[in-house]
């Protein structure tokens, strides 16, 4: 059993036009995938469907106005989920290392006693 994981979807951003363009992110007859689109929250698990919904009128618009609208807060989010798992290791590794400092004064305490 494979788990999906639902991805938010983003237009890819063309220098050459310095604009946002779609590029479809599910490959054609895969499975496994689940995109969310912020235009309208719309769910996405087939190629065929966001085909579908990239000629969409708001999913559009929501791509002509994609840097004034949502880029800054896409990654803002992006951003906070990278720092949330690096907070998270860098708690594991704290208890690694106090662990191990407990054991030393362990350790410490019965070569005292001998």
């Amino acid at each position: 059993m494979s788990l999906t994981v639902e991805t938010t979807y983003r237009p890819e951003y063309n220098p050459e036009t310095k604009q946002y363009e779609d590029v479809n992110p599910i490959p054609m007859y895969k499975k496994g995938f689940r995109f969310i689109c912020l235009c309208n929250h719309a769910i996405f698990t087939k190629s065929s469907d966001f085909t579908s919904h990239f000629k969409n009128k708001t999913h559009r618009l929501f791509v002509k106005e994609y840097d004034r609208n949502t880029k800054d807060l896409t990654d803002a989010n992006d951003r906070i989920k990278e720092l949330q798992i690096r907070l998270e290791r860098k708690h594991h590794e704290v208890k690694r290392l106090e662990r191990l400092l407990r054991e030393k004064e362990h350790h410490e305490t019965l070569l005292e006693l001998d």
